[in-house]
């Protein structure tokens, strides 16, 4: 054929184009009329063939039921076999196969075995039906009572620790001598000081020299420095007499709200610190002429050193809250130029849950820090969660950091091992909307601003949660409309069904934070690097009244469960492994509890 199309092609040139565009789909055509006639051939015969098969059928039905089957001789309709569901199947021998004939003839087959009627079989089936509901239903109870959530946990520490409570919490603020405070305090802490507040105020009041203080987060340090070194206060003398430094702008800021919240009349409270207006601090400084200021490294000793508008001369305290913070390579070389410039009457006030750390120097050279507190130490002047001790055997290894963490009846801590990043994001949403326990505020820490970013988007658009953030990278008064957030949770707690507040933050919020809201912390995808910094993270919830209860949970991959196995053995506590089941987090069937 295309060889009769090109001779055509070659011998009548363009003339042969029609002739060749209409005789050569000709040959698909007949194609495929050949073989829809051999189809149908086949198909009458088929149908021949199964008309010849149901007419002896109809003559005599009992050869074609099996033998284990009995039919009994009945007279059928012969309307009633055009109405089969007939199937045929052609194998490579062009056999067919029949399905069963229906009622009436199947109503009517008994079997050898045992004969059912089809009312008592159906009986039957509901009947076990009913058997496997029940022990479902048993088996659900007893599931129920095995689960131990990981609220449970705080419920059951705190009604075996309930007798070890301070009995000195209910002495009341009169032992500390505090009169122009007494009022307030006894508003705000109807529970009575914390030990390491008495400790430490009694301290400042009667002794000399300088002082290291170390305690659980969230038992009161703040207050327990602030109220003594404000009694100490002379209000006719116009020179700054307390200044405390904070190694972070949040810190600084909340350590000054507090001492404005509390100072009485007559005593003056100034800031200075970085990510805000200088001009404008600077006029406010000269205009307020303030007795206590509370300050970041570098904004001090630029108004020390630059601007010689902060006077050092006149100090009697000295307070570095954070201080193992401070004692860093990103603040030290400021807090050295501040505590060298100070003269020899002025007292040293060393505050942080893990101050123990620093009398192991990580410097060739010894830092001030250092120095301090190697001094505290050798003379005795370290208060170490409420008591007065020395340090030495506390140099090594992690135990210097146990002391850190909130009472273990007030804080369950737990870690959820995933295996995607997807997979992660979805635990995060579950622990967000469970019932048990209920979240009325979480702090979640990531590794960098822009996760941050991200995760407070996705958290947003995707979850439909109120999201605030807290990073490095925000304004000073983005940072502080969150924190204003959080305090006002605390005084307006959430209604139950109301969507939870989320903060996603960096390490800058793991640092003197007091957010009482917060009932979460949660560590997403962002390992802490040693026990004092998970220590430090998880002291931003059990905030506030004591007896208040806290969540610490590790969103972690699953190659990362060595690194918490660590962080637990240098801790010396537990963290439990959990999942998320029926809006809770149940502990896992092989935790021990």
């Amino acid at each position: 054929m295309k060889l009769l199309c090109v001779l055509c092609l070659f011998i009548f040139g363009d003339r042969s184009l029609a002739w060749i565009s209409y005789v050569a789909p000709m040959k698909y055509i007949c194609r495929s009329a050949k073989s829809a006639r051999k189809k149908k051939i086949e198909i009458d015969d088929l149908e021949t063939r199964l008309e010849s098969k149901f007419a002896k059928m109809k003559q005599s039905p009992r050869q074609f039921i099996s033998e284990e089957d009995e039919v009994e001789p009945v007279e059928v309709p012969k309307t009633h076999f055009g109405s089969w569901k007939k199937s045929a199947k052609l194998g490579g021998q062009r056999g067919f196969l029949l399905r069963a004939p229906p009622s009436p003839i199947t109503d009517r087959v008994s079997r050898k075995k045992k004969s059912i009627k089809p009312s008592e079989e159906f009986d039957e089936i509901q009947q076990k039906k009913k058997i496997q509901v029940v022990r479902h239903k048993e088996n659900l109870v007893q599931v129920e009572q095995n689960v131990r959530t990981l609220s449970s946990i705080v419920t059951d520490e705190k009604t075996t620790k309930v007798n070890d409570r301070e009995s000195s919490a209910n002495e009341g603020f009169d032992s500390l001598h505090l009169e122009r405070w007494n009022q307030r305090l006894v508003q705000d802490f109807p529970d009575g000081p914390t030990h390491i507040q008495k400790v430490t105020v009694q301290a400042l009041r009667e002794q000399d020299g300088n002082l290291m203080m170390s305690a659980a987060t969230g038992s009161g340090k703040s207050l327990a420095f602030l109220l003594p070194v404000m009694a100490a206060i002379d209000e006719n003398d116009t020179r700054p007499q307390v200044l405390v430094i904070a190694p972070t702008r949040d810190l600084a800021a909340q350590l000054a709200r507090v001492a404005t919240e509390y100072a009485p009349d007559g005593i003056r409270v100034a800031t200075l610190f970085g990510g805000a207006n200088l001009k404008r601090q600077l006029d406010t400084f000269r205009k307020r002429r303030p007795h206590l200021v509370v300050g970041t490294p570098g904004r001090l000793a630029e108004a020390v050193f630059e601007h010689g508008i902060l006077k050092l001369a006149g100090l009697k305290f000295c307070i570095i809250d954070e201080a193992d913070e401070a004692n860093k390579s990103t603040y030290i070389v400021d807090v050295d130029a501040l505590l060298s410039s100070l003269s020899s009457s002025c007292r040293l006030v060393l505050s942080s849950a893990t101050c123990s750390s620093l009398l192991i120097s990580e410097h060739r050279i010894m830092t001030s820090i250092e120095r301090i507190a190697a001094d505290c130490d050798r003379k005795g002047l370290c208060i170490n969660g409420g008591l007065f001790s020395s340090n030495h055997e506390e140099k090594i290894g992690a135990k210097s950091v146990v002391n850190a963490l909130a009472p273990r009846e007030r804080v369950a801590h737990a870690r959820l091992i995933t295996r995607s990043d997807r997979e992660a994001f979805e635990a995060l949403r579950k622990v967000l909307r469970a019932k048990d326990p209920p979240v009325s505020a979480a702090l979640v820490f990531v590794d960098s601003p822009q996760v941050a970013r991200d995760l407070a988007s996705s958290l947003t658009n995707k979850c439909n949660l109120p999201t605030l953030l807290l990073t490095g990278q925000e304004s000073a008064a983005s940072r502080e409309a969150a924190l204003r957030t959080l305090r006002r949770l605390a005084a307006i707690p959430l209604v139950n069904g109301e969507d939870p507040v989320v903060l996603v933050a960096t390490e800058v919020a793991a640092r003197g934070l007091d957010a009482p809201a917060i009932s979460h912390v949660i560590n997403y995808l962002s390992l802490p690097s040693s026990a004092g910094h998970y220590a430090h993270r998880g002291g931003r919830t059990a905030r506030g009244p004591r007896g208040k209860s806290g969540f610490v949970l590790t969103i972690a991959r699953a190659r990362e469960s060595r690194i918490i196995d660590k962080l637990q053995c240098d801790l010396g506590l537990t963290i439990y492994p959990v999942e998320t089941r029926l809006g809770s987090l149940v502990l896992l069937n092989n935790s021990k509890l």
